[in-house]
């Protein structure tokens, strides 16, 4: 498959470039959604030339059947089949016969969660496929979307503003555009860009509040301290993922400066290339000592998997597994 940029697959789509075969690979299920949604529109396929199937409920021997059915009163049928990192070894083996001949009748939207890996067998058995890595945004590109969120809707947004949302809310795609409507919402009237107070009432901290407590006791390595911010949070309503998006982002930077300050790199560079203040890198570079660079690494992965958990457990107590988290942080730092 060739893979190509969300940017170039909207491009291709506004030339109306469409092709038979689209594998949407990553963990930003938001955007991936988004991209079936624009390419139905495209199609714009009738009850009879469109479905949807999600493994492992789905039979893919009468999914692949449906594909190689000639269209009804259309040009294109549209079928989507979601839930690939859950194909067995036997029904992936169907899945790539079918890609190395699909029908051109049919376009198939292949949709996993997994993060881009090589080799890829999907990828691997189309050779006329479309794949884009629909990965985790960066907070760089978070505060593109954020931004680029808050602009259609007439306003503009500065930037400390646009950093205090992502470092609070996390990169996620979804809680993203639902802070950004909040933001809308909080400033509607007014002809100001949103600042940093807005940010912050906006996100839900009042003005005698600070939102960086929690990353403050996890770098400090305050393991009560912590714990008590984290339920003080979780009484106010204060989602578990923004929780765990905080604790993971603390973690990065303090991982981010172990790296740097290891490098080689002149000092004075250091905090450039951190993206942070010289007071804050001299934090953070004091911060990281009492973690072991595998370690940080380690619980930077815990926090993923608590956020997978989150993301697709319904039996779950956030209090107690947010606990269990910081616990486990903080009680092997080295």
């Amino acid at each position: 498959m060739k893979e190509i940029s969300q940017k170039e697959l909207f491009s291709n789509w506004s030339e109306n470039e469409i092709k038979n075969v689209y594998y949407f690979l990553g963990e930003e299920k938001t955007l991936k959604n988004d991209a079936v949604k624009k390419l139905k529109d495209i199609i714009k396929p009738d009850a009879f030339n469109f479905s949807a199937h999600s493994l492992p409920e789905a039979d893919i021997s009468s999914v692949l059947s449906e594909a190689n059915t000639l269209s009804v009163f259309s040009n294109l049928r549209m079928i989507v089949l979601d839930g690939l990192e859950k194909t067995k070894t036997n029904e992936l083996a169907k899945i790539e016969n079918y890609l190395k001949d699909p029908s051109p009748g049919t376009c198939l939207v292949l949709i996993s969660d997994k993060k881009l890996a090589a080799p890829d067998l999907i990828a691997k058995s189309s050779k006329t496929g479309i794949l884009i890595n629909f990965a985790k945004l960066s907070a760089y590109e978070a505060q593109i979307f954020l931004r680029g969120q808050i602009e259609k809707a007439g306003n503009s947004i500065l930037p400390r503003a646009l950093e205090i949302i992502i470092e609070i809310a996390g990169t996620d795609a979804a809680m993203l555009r639902n802070e950004a409507d909040k933001l809308i919402s909080h400033h509607h009237g007014k002809k100001t860009p949103i600042n940093e107070e807005d940010a912050l009432q906006s996100i839900g901290f009042a003005k005698d509040q600070n939102p960086f407590e929690l990353s403050n006791a996890i770098q400090a390595g305050n393991k009560d301290k912590a714990i008590e911010i984290t339920d003080n949070l979780m009484d106010q309503g204060t989602e578990p993922l923004r929780i765990i998006y905080t604790i993971s982002s603390a973690l990065q930077k303090m991982l981010k400066v172990k790296i740097l300050s290891n490098s080689g790199m002149p000092a004075e560079a250091m905090h450039y290339a951190a993206g942070v203040s010289k007071n804050q890198y001299y934090y953070l570079d004091r911060a990281a000592v009492n973690f072991s660079k595998n370690a940080l690494i380690k619980n930077i992965g815990r926090c993923l998997e608590a956020e997978a958990l989150f993301k697709t457990s319904k039996n779950k107590n956030p209090a107690i597994l947010l606990k269990q988290l910081i616990y486990g942080i903080l009680r092997a730092k080295r």
